[in-house]
């Protein structure tokens, strides 16, 4: 997934649809890399369209839940990324994302309050 021009692929064969469900794992690994994997998906504008297709603001939300520094980071950088697409914000608006968001600013990382 490093490389954009893997990304297309990834939505194709499911793998990114699938890694979705993770983001609410009890094991806190799996959560930080999961928000890894979609910032890191998000990072591109060409795969935004795709992202609000099959929902991946959704566990984005849950992990600015997080009480994982590393994991509500990556999830923080993945919606920035995600705000630049009109329908992503409504989106994120829609789903009850800024009352999580906000609540991070309190943070005491300043890495997290400068997302």
């Amino acid at each position: 997934a490093v490389l954009p021009t893997n990304h297309q692929e990834l939505f194709d064969t499911g793998a990114v649809a699938s890694i979705l469900p993770l983001a609410t794992s009890e094991d806190l690994e799996t959560r930080r890399v999961t928000a890894f994997a979609l910032n890191n998906i998000a990072s591109s504008e060409n795969n935004h369209r795709a992202c609000e297709k099959i929902g991946v603001l959704r566990p984005l939300v849950a992990l600015l839940k997080n009480q994982d520094q590393d994991t509500h980071l990556q999830a923080c950088f993945a919606v920035r990324h995600l705000s630049l697409t009109p329908k992503c914000r409504s989106q994120f608006v829609e789903l009850h994302g800024l009352t999580p968001l906000l609540q991070l600013a309190g943070s005491e990382s300043i890495e997290v309050q400068r997302e």
